[in-house]
């Protein structure tokens, strides 16, 4: 009689769950992380969205936002300036949407062109 290989013989990590015994089980997900809300009608105020965004910005070593603005009226970030990438112009905004408390961006930051 041929012995039954398990899916792994080899040495397996501890902490990583046995895939031999979930023959059968639900699989679930791993959580999402979910955008929390606040109490209702919580609204974060302009001045504070304005501070986080900004020190956010500060904190992304890899981006020029030294002639970048931030504004907030109304949860509405407006992003004015320029930065000398492209990327750079969309890592911003990627970076101002994804603050709690912002409801829209408008992001008017321009990149140059090269001179030829």
């Amino acid at each position: 009689m041929e012995r039954t290989q398990w899916p792994t013989d080899s040495p397996r990590d501890p902490a990583q769950p046995d895939e031999r015994l979930d023959t059968g089980r639900v699989r679930f997900r791993p959580e999402e992380p979910q955008r929390r809300r606040g109490p209702k009608n919580y609204r974060r105020s302009d001045e504070r969205i304005n501070e986080v965004l900004s020190e956010r910005l500060m904190q992304s070593a890899h981006l020029d936002t030294g002639d970048v603005s931030v504004t907030v009226r109304d949860a509405t970030v407006t992003l004015d300036g320029t930065v000398p990438e492209r990327w750079m112009k969309h890592a911003i905004e990627n970076i101002a949407i994804t603050s709690w408390g912002v409801a829209d961006v408008e992001n008017r930051i321009r990149v140059p062109r090269p001179r030829r």
